[in-house]
């Protein structure tokens, strides 16, 4: 089990749901329906804007489905707890087995679009393969409610 996991796991409400609980349910709900392959965590050495985040991520998913069409990613930007900027969360699905090889051209791909050489990162990012049980879905649909965050889907 990766040390990261105990922070992806949130069961499903088992009452009667408030609407805040209830958005967060019915994304991860809908976001289960895909074949998610790769849980992300990605950093850049300056802190990020929302603005930034969202740029990134665009130009990411881009880079990507020039290498790997058709790409699906759904991704998330959250502020860091106890520093300034933003970083972002992502479900990545390339339609091709999961492998080393593909995760770190997923790594040099993100170092790329933030402006990191190819073959230093001036980042910290996590990638690893997706496994349903944890629960990655939720975990990322519970910032869908913040006004602090930003979010979408790319297909």
């Amino acid at each position: 089990m990766h040390p990261h996991t105990s922070t992806l796991l949130l069961p499903l409400p088992k009452h009667s749901c408030t609407p805040k609980e209830s958005l967060i349910n019915a994304w991860g709900v809908y976001l289960e329906t895909f074949s998610w392959q790769y849980y992300c965590t990605f950093t850049a050495l300056k802190p990020m804007s929302l603005t930034l985040a969202r740029s990134a991520m665009t130009s990411f998913y881009e880079a990507l489905n020039k290498q790997f069409a058709p790409v699906t990613i759904f991704w998330v930007a959250e502020p860091f707890d106890t520093t300034y900027g933003y970083h972002t969360h992502a479900l990545i699905d390339l339609s091709l087995p999961v492998s080393k090889k593909t995760e770190s051209t997923i790594k040099k791909n993100w170092s790329n679009t933030i402006g990191g050489k190819s073959t230093k990162f001036y980042n910290r990012t996590l990638i690893m393969p997706y496994v349903k049980q944890w629960g990655a879905n939720f975990y990322l649909s519970k910032y869908l409610h913040r006004h602090s965050s930003d979010h979408d889907l790319f297909i």
